[in-house]
């Protein structure tokens, strides 16, 4: 059902996914990955994210502007950068104005269409595919350009000699060299290691891309309307941008994140399926081939298991006493998965989301624009349905 990620870890099972994460921890667990990563982000809010909300405070328009398609341009420029170490710039001001890259509404596409996938007989999706008609249309349209996209890339770094490839950007520390740099099975054709390096790096974009999307998007309408948890003032000196280091002992912004994760999880819902006879700790028996979905979006508003405030924003519930962040087991709070198939970019994810919202929030006041109706769009990641329109002013320096 979400064949757009080819046989990549999302989606692989068995062995192949044994091998797969085998080399995705490897690959997220090496400093040099993560250092860049991190930067990458940090350099793409400077240079990019700040620059255009400030370009429309300036204009101060009195429609706003719709803010998540700027969170769409701006994850697409990071996680771009952080998989080929090249830049797209498709938020910066001289590009704003242009439609998103193609390649960045793929994977959104992909999404709505995986979600169709799972809601109609399976008979009908593929009897739309063999006509190419509907959705299933769209989808072979986003898969092509994601190929393109990624081929070009792969392709492009072969041509380079060892020489330039590491004088590229990151020095060889991008997601696509260190997975270009893994040994080579003897029994992969190179036809095979093409396929494995694409699934890999478009499994990445949707990951590193949409999700964080989703959840700056939910993270500044939970904001909006909640003003009392924005808290108002003066910035200090020019306009800044905080790394990920400076943003350690920001607690109460890292509560803050995670309670919107719980309310408006970028990922609503997760499957999974019995590879055999099983009973579940209540007791329910579940056959060998059965399907289980569970609901993330709404195992955050279960009064039983987060208290009668359930269905409140409140950022304390993740601070201790002496305010620090609380730890809840992913069972519990299962945003990231659980178990095997944790997530390896929680941190970076939670990093990227926390260094565009304090950027955010130290140097601009968001608000959003009356009148605008705000609701989830029915998609395998929780983007909204009409998007959501914001003002935005610059605060004034101290």
């Amino acid at each position: 059902m979400f064949d757009v990620v080819g046989d990549g870890l999302l989606v692989a099972d068995a062995a192949s996914w044994v091998r797969q994460r085998h080399v995705a921890a490897t690959v997220f667990g090496n400093p040099s990955f993560r250092s860049f990563v991190l930067s990458t982000m940090a350099r793409q809010t400077a240079r990019l994210l700040v620059p255009f909300l400030d370009h429309a405070a300036a204009a101060a328009s009195p429609d706003g502007f719709e803010i998540e398609e700027v969170f769409m341009r701006y994850s697409l420029d990071v996680s771009y950068a952080s998989a080929f170490a090249a830049d797209l710039d498709t938020l910066s001001v001289a590009a704003a104005s242009a439609p998103v890259p193609l390649v960045g509404q793929a994977t959104r596409v992909a999404s709505e269409a995986a979600l169709f996938r799972h809601i109609v007989p399976a008979w009908w999706w593929r009897l739309m595919r063999w006509l190419n008609v509907g959705t299933e249309r769209r989808l072979a349209e986003a898969k092509a350009v994601l190929d393109e996209f990624v081929y070009r890339e792969i392709a492009n770094r072969k041509s380079q000699s060892l020489g330039v490839a590491s004088g590229r950007r990151g020095g060889g520390s991008d997601l696509l060299s260190l997975y270009m740099a893994w040994p080579r099975d003897p029994g992969v054709t190179e036809r095979q290691r093409d396929q494995f390096l694409r699934d890999s790096a478009v499994g990445y974009m949707f990951a590193a891309k949409d999700l964080i999307v989703a959840a700056l998007t939910w993270f500044f309408y939970i904001l909006c309307t909640h003003p009392h948890h924005h808290r108002h003032g003066h910035r200090r000196g020019e306009h800044a941008v905080f790394d990920s280091d400076a943003l350690q002992p920001a607690s109460y912004l890292h509560a803050a994140v995670l309670e919107t994760l719980r309310l408006f999880p970028p990922a609503p819902f997760e499957e999974k399926e019995a590879v055999g006879d099983d009973v579940l700790p209540d007791g329910t028996k579940v056959a060998k081939g059965t399907r289980v979905i569970f609901c993330i979006y709404a195992m955050g508003r279960i009064e039983e298991m987060w208290g009668s405030d359930c269905h409140e924003f409140r950022p304390e519930r993740w601070l201790s006493d002496v305010g620090r962040v609380r730890h809840e087991p992913s069972h519990k709070f299962a945003v990231f998965n659980c178990g095997p198939r944790s997530c390896l970019g929680k941190n970076l994810g939670l990093s990227n989301i926390k260094i565009a919202a304090a950027a955010i929030l130290h140097n601009f006041q968001v608000e959003l624009v009356d009148g605008h109706a705000v609701e989830p769009q029915d998609s395998v990641v929780l983007h909204t349905k009409n998007g959501i329109r914001v003002r935005i002013k610059r605060r004034k320096a101290a």
